[in-house]
This record gives structure tokens, C-alpha cells and sequence, in this order.
């Protein structure tokens, strides 16, 4: 018997792209939390995906917008009311843990991984960026695969 791994769907604030759905994902291991109505204080001259800073359980945990880290212009642009608190080890130091704050301005799924899925190529750019893959799902889906490890450390900003 093969053992089903559920993971985390959350549809991205972007135009469809190819006439689908866009979706990102995430493992079930990664998400601690999904939170609301957090109030953040704003980073002074901070890149454009880094909304802020919130005050989470005694940690200062950064706020991110995967769409606008890799570059897609906000379809909606309102503003966000829930958050995911996402985990990922560090770079260089597997045993400690980052977590940041993810924007989630739609719903959120858990959802088995389906076998029917189809890789799609991505831009060199987008992959340097920290995209790991991009996959067609179902009729009407497309599921990006962001490096949350590569996004927590700042390593791909600028690039």
C-alpha cells in the first residue's frame, strides 16, 4: 500500500497564466499556522515582496508575498487578512528553523499529491529566483513549487 502525502494549495493573487489557475504549494510539514488579522510594521526601504515585520509567539517573523518575490504583478492588490506561518531549515544550518509569514489573499486547501500531475518547464530566471517546479494539475491548475529555504534566506533577492 502506498502511503498518501497531503499538501498545502494556496491560490496565488495573479491573472490565470495559460489560461489556468495559478496555485502555490506547499508541503503539509512546512505550514504551522494559518493566521488572521495580524497587524506588521512596515520595513523601511525593504524589497518590494518584504511587507513587514509581525510580532508572532515571541519571534519577529518576516511577511512575504510569493507573487511579487517572483515578480507577478497582484491581480486583486487589496489588502490580506490571513497569513500562513511557513517553517523550512536554514542555509548551512539544517537544524535550525526559519519561519516567515506567507500572504494568502484567497483560500486555502489540503489536497493529496496527484499522480496525473505534468511538469512544466520554467524560466532560468524564475528557477535562480527559487522556483523548484511548476506542474499542470488537473484541467485547470497550475502549481508552482516555491524554495521557501532559498526565499527565508535572502539568497535569491536581487538576482
Amino acid at each position: 500500500m502506498t502511503e498518501k502525502h497531503d499538501i498545502i494549495l494556496v491560490k496565488a493573487d495573479v491573472q490565470p497564466i495559460r489560461k489556468r489557475e495559478v496555485f502555490w504549494t506547499l508541503s503539509r510539514s512546512q505550514v504551522e499556522h494559518i493566521v488572521q488579522d495580524l497587524a506588521f510594521c512596515p520595513v523601511p526601504f525593504a524589497q518590494k515582496h518584504l511587507a513587514g515585520l509581525v510580532a508572532w509567539q515571541g519571534l519577529a517573523l518576516p511577511v512575504v508575498s510569493l507573487e511579487r518575490y517572483f515578480g507577478f504583478k497582484p491581480a486583486r492588490g487589496g489588502e490580506v487578512k490571513r497569513r500562513i506561518v511557513v517553517k523550512t531549515t536554514t542555509t548551512g544550518e539544517p537544524q535550525l528553523i526559519s519561519r516567515l509569514l506567507v500572504d494568502v489573499a484567497y483560500d486555502v486547501r489540503i489536497r493529496p499529491v496527484a499522480a496525473d500531475c505534468t511538469p512544466v518547464k520554467i524560466t532560468d530566471q524564475l528557477a535562480a529566483r527559487g522556483l523548484k517546479g511548476a506542474y499542470e494539475w488537473e484541467q485547470d491548475a497550475l502549481v508552482l513549487v516555491p524554495d521557501l529555504k532559498m526565499i527565508a534566506s535572502g539568497g535569491a533577492v536581487g538576482r
